[in-house]
């Protein structure tokens, strides 16, 4: 029996472009950054600018993830554990 490495299909779907890689620089750059600012008056909150530096970092990389991959033929597989969050955001 012999095994192409280059066929078998999981190996494909694993296979990850270097562009997609662009994404994670903004997790890697949110990661650095959000520990380190704070906020300098009373009027802003520190969990409430850490709250907004998360997440516009999240939604920058989440946009340029699926600007990258807006060419590719193979539909994107998302786990079912996704559900859980995206109902609770439609819960609240």
């Amino acid at each position: 029996m012999m095994i192409r490495l280059g066929t078998n299909k999981f190996m494909q779907m694993a296979s990850v472009e270097p562009r997609a890689g662009m994404a994670v620089w903004f997790l890697v750059l949110m990661m650095a950054i959000v520990p380190a600012v704070g906020a300098s008056s009373l009027e802003l909150l520190q969990d409430t600018l850490k709250s907004i530096l998360v997440s516009s970092f999240a939604l920058a990389a989440a946009m340029v993830y699926f600007w990258l991959q807006r060419k590719r033929q193979a539909p994107i597989h998302v786990h079912a554990l996704l559900a859980l969050p995206l109902g609770l955001m439609l819960y609240a």
